[in-house]
């Protein structure tokens, strides 16, 4: 079962073969707050579903299984 996740990403876009393609792909968790401990308390329970999916995400691109992605 995938959630969702507060993360940030960022893109590096490069113009190949008359087309915009993603050439790198960083994601991460957005950092916990500061005073905010119950939303820390909560973000912390999703720290591994983010990692699984980004995992899944890494996977799927070393596997060229852009569907999986897409």
């Amino acid at each position: 079962d995938r959630q969702p996740v507060e993360a940030r990403f960022s893109y590096m876009w490069r113009f190949v073969d008359n087309a915009w393609k993603i050439v790198h792909h960083h994601s991460s968790a957005v950092p916990k707050a500061p005073g905010a401990e119950k939303e820390e308390a909560a973000a912390e329970e999703m720290y591994p579903l983010a990692q699984e999916n980004f995992k899944n995400w890494n996977d799927a691109l070393v596997a060229k299984d852009f569907k999986k992605v897409a």
